[in-house]
């Protein structure tokens, strides 16, 4: 069977052949540079592949910054900067395939939170009921603070912990 972390390897590995594209959408539809609408087109899109999504808005709100998209005037007042990310069909199979495994994880991970919430909450009310006298090294087992903190909320937070709590 296939591990979360073996999962998550593959889907960088797919991904690392992916690139961001830029595009200006358009509103209303474009002209080119001698004036006549270009029918069906309200994404113009930027040559170049970018490594983070940031570089890619960049050029494109350079480009409307400066009215041309390539050979396409753009209106400044309605164009908007975008961003897309393409990979190879294969890193999208690869996520599909891997998807069920990362929800498993997901889905236990955040089990494990919660229950490590509920053993912290003991331990969490005691220390709302501390003064300021006491400090992060003082020893708090006779103050009221502790009394409400039992042999089984430190037998549940050992055995939350397992192997780490030495």
């Amino acid at each position: 069977m296939t591990t979360p972390d073996q999962v998550i390897a593959n889907i960088r590995e797919a991904l690392e052949g992916g690139y961001w594209e830029a595009s200006v959408y358009h509103c209303p539809p474009p002209r080119d540079r001698r004036g006549n609408p270009l029918q069906n087109s309200s994404a113009i899109r930027l040559y170049g592949k970018f490594s983070t999504e940031r570089d890619a808005l960049d050029v494109a709100a350079d480009a409307i910054e400066r009215g041309w998209a390539g050979n396409i005037i753009v209106h400044k007042e309605t164009a908007k900067p975008s961003a897309r990310f393409w990979v190879g069909v294969d890193a999208v199979n690869e996520i599909g395939r891997s998807f069920g495994i990362i929800a498993a994880a997901l889905e236990a991970a955040e089990a494990e939170r919660d229950a490590l919430r509920m053993a912290l909450a003991p331990f969490a009310e005691a220390a709302e009921n501390l003064d300021e006298d006491h400090r992060d090294n003082s020893p708090i087992w006779e103050t009221p603070a502790a009394m409400g903190i039992d042999a089984i909320h430190l037998r549940h937070a050992r055995t939350l912990a397992g192997d780490n709590h030495e």
